[in-house]
């Protein structure tokens, strides 16, 4: 057998959308897995296409040398991420978390007879 099949058959078949808000004022690239994602402007939301369940990192644009990378581990449960500035003394002056998607409002209609 060749050695990818056993690969095919073990990734990921589904994309869905990701919805990532970087609420900080700083940009951040961001990986999932060792697919580069791209670049992340301060203070927007991005929603993007991507197949999970994998590891996302993210690493402001610009930061010294030896900085940590965010990471967060995605599963086909989340469906959206934010980048945080935190206020936590002695950590990371930044946090990546899973943030709950807003939902869409059903509208409700007459039912007729």
């Amino acid at each position: 057998m060749f050695p990818w099949v056993k690969t095919a058959v073990g990734a990921p078949t589904e994309d869905d959308d990701l919805l990532i808000v970087n609420a900080t004022d700083e940009a951040w690239i961001l990986w999932l897995g060792y697919r580069s994602l791209g670049m992340v402007p301060p203070r927007l939301e991005w929603t993007m296409t991507v197949a999970r369940p994998g590891l996302l990192s993210a690493r402001r644009v610009g930061a010294p040398v030896g900085t940590e990378y965010l990471t967060l581990s995605l599963t086909r449960a989340v469906h959206a991420v934010q980048i945080a500035p935190t206020v936590l003394p002695d950590e990371t002056p930044y946090i990546l978390r899973v943030i709950e998607r807003p939902r869409a409002r059903r509208t409700r209609r007459a039912v007729t007879r």
